[in-house]
Formats: structure tokens, C-alpha cells, sequence
């Protein structure tokens, strides 16, 4: 995808779908690009303003920046766009709720149902714990740590190029909370 995601571009700068897989490599692929990253998801709303996949990364990405209220409204116009959207917009929604601490409305997502998709139960589990339903986060929890064992905060902090750290703490808090270890080694709660 390094490779390729630029190739795509060049192939044809106005095909908004590589603007959008330039972007979220930029963002991604361990650089932490986030400005590159950005430049290319506004390409491919300039290009196709009805871009429901740019307008969620694009949703990603404000959180990342420090921006998660904005993220909601960014995020919101990415369903608006695909009512019926595959899995990964409902946790990466997720994520920008939970970002904006807006947990009751994480939950509100799944209807009180426990998630299917493995991100989005981290999300929904501490969107509990934050609320104050510790047990059940726990519940989702165990769930989750039975898909992904080797999962620990740490390790997922290690992935996303936060440009605060104080964006971050309130949901390394709630993952704490759920009962996610926070490095390996570390026992659940």
C-alpha cells in the first residue's frame, strides 16, 4: 500500500477513492502524517463531496488533531451519506463518541446490544465503564480479550498519531476501567 497508494494518485489525481487510501496511509502507516493526511481526504471531498468513507477518515482524523466535537459532526454527514455502511463506520463512530465523551450515545449506536465488530466493543465497553456499569463493561471486555489476547493499551496507544496526549487520557481511562490491560503482563480488573 505504500507503494501503491501514491502510484494510484499519480496514475490519476482526480480519483477521489486514492485520495482517500493516500490519506489514511499518510495518517497510518507510521509516519503519523496527519497534515498529508488531511490534504488528501479534502481532495476527495473536493472531488466527490458525497464521499461518505473521506468524511469518516476525515472524522478519524479530528480526533487525532484534538478535535473530537467535530469530529461527531463530521462523522454524522458520513452516515448521512451511506445509511446502510459496512461495519467499520459504526466503530470507527464509535471511537469519535467516545473521543468526545459522549458515551451515552456510544451505546445508543448498538441499541444496548453488544457490538459485533472487535473495535467497537473496546469502544462500547468503555463507554460503560465510564458511565458507571463496570460490570458489564467487563462482560465485553473478557469478549474482546478472547478475540484479541495479545490486545494491551499501550501497544494500541503505539498505533494512532495523537498530536495531544490530553485527547487520549479520558479514553486510556475508560479502557482502564473496562478492565483492559494496560501493558502485557498486566492483569485484567
Amino acid at each position: 500500500v505504500l507503494e501503491l497508494a501514491p502510484k494510484a494518485v499519480a496514475l490519476d489525481p482526480n480519483n477521489a477513492d486514492a485520495h482517500v487510501i493516500l490519506g489514511y496511509v499518510h495518517v497510518f502507516s507510521g509516519s503519523g502524517n496527519l497534515v498529508s493526511g488531511r490534504e488528501h481526504y479534502e481532495r476527495a471531498l473536493t472531488l466527490n463531496p458525497n464521499h461518505a468513507d473521506a468524511w469518516l477518515f476525515l472524522a478519524d482524523l479530528e480526533v487525532l488533531e484534538g478535535n473530537p466535537q467535530v469530529a461527531v459532526n463530521t462523522g454524522k454527514k458520513a452516515f448521512q451519506l451511506n445509511p446502510h455502511p459496512p461495519p467499520y463506520f459504526e466503530w470507527l463512530m464509535s471511537w469519535i463518541l467516545l473521543a468526545a465523551k459522549r458515551y451515552e450515545e456510544v451505546i445508543d449506536l448498538f441499541g444496548n446490544e453488544e457490538p459485533q465488530a472487535i473495535g467497537s466493543k473496546r469502544n462500547f465497553a468503555a463507554a460503560l465503564a465510564q458511565l458507571g456499569r463496570v460490570e458489564e463493561a467487563h462482560v465485553i471486555s473478557r469478549h474482546f480479550m478472547q478475540d484479541v489476547p495479545q490486545f494491551t493499551i499501550k501497544n494500541w496507544l503505539n498505533t494512532l498519531p495523537f498530536l495531544k496526549t490530553e485527547n487520549q487520557k479520558h479514553i486510556i481511562e475508560g479502557y482502564i476501567k473496562a478492565g483492559f490491560p494496560f501493558d502485557v503482563g498486566d492483569t485484567k480488573s
